[in-house]
């Protein structure tokens, strides 16, 4: 709240002094209509005539006690973008600044366009039956996410992870046949590790429990060769 206020009571941008966002202790989503049009003109200059919609929009709300004597929280001035105000704020305040004028913006612009496919697949083997699920999305028009994505709904696999090819209901699947790795069944490394049973090399190998076997006489160069590929890596924190 401090740094709002800061924002607010006013900063030294290029010799002039000016209050860079309005009222921060408001519950109001409401702007001015002088706003509107300035965040709109903003819109066309900074993204395109596309991410503007044809009518202005506006927002009002339920809550109860709701302080909305002042306007929602936003830019006094619109062609005030971030970058051209980052080099007289503080990180902290530029950081401030860009959410407050990319949200004001946003809240402007068209909806995003995002297209979802859902495909659940039956797969039968015999008398057994598993369903599987996948489900893709593809943003066809970003809209307001050009300037703003809330933090929560940023995905970490970018579009293409996510893209799933067109199908159509009854389609029938390509059969696939996939190698998993053979895992140690849980009675048998319970049995393992309760007795400690003996198990020879071929046996250790077999489970994947040894990585390499080699006769004796080959043992001690492979040793050095392992230990100079360690000293050449990153050190190791034990």
């Amino acid at each position: 709240m401090q740094v709002a206020q800061r924002l607010y009571e006013g900063m030294d941008i290029g010799g002039e002094t000016a209050g860079l966002i309005t009222y921060m202790r408001t519950d109001g989503v409401q702007m001015a209509p002088e706003a509107i049009d300035a965040a709109r003109d903003a819109i066309v200059s900074e993204f395109g005539q596309k991410y503007l919609p044809e009518k202005p929009r506006f927002y009002t709300t339920k809550a109860k006690n709701a302080q909305e004597a002042h306007e929602a929280i936003r830019p006094t001035d619109f062609k005030r973008t971030p970058a051209s105000v980052r080099q007289y704020l503080d990180a902290d305040q530029a950081r401030l600044y860009e959410l407050i004028w990319k949200r004001a913006i946003a809240s402007q612009m068209q909806p995003a366009e995002i297209e979802r496919t859902t495909v659940e697949i039956e797969a039968v083997n015999g008398a057994r039956t598993a369903e599987l699920r996948a489900v893709g999305s593809v943003i066809r028009f970003d809209g307001f996410i050009a300037a703003y994505t809330d933090q929560k709904d940023e995905d970490a696999e970018d579009e293409e992870s996510r893209r799933l090819p067109e199908i159509r209901a009854g389609t029938l699947a390509d059969a696939a046949t996939i190698k998993l790795p053979k895992r140690i069944p849980y009675h048998v490394a319970m049995d393992l590790l309760l007795t400690g049973r003996w198990m020879d090399v071929a046996e250790a190998h077999r489970w994947g429990l040894v990585n390499e076997v080699l006769p004796k006489e080959k043992l001690e160069d492979r040793v050095w060769e392992i230990a100079r590929l360690l000293a050449s890596g990153p050190p190791l924190v034990f």
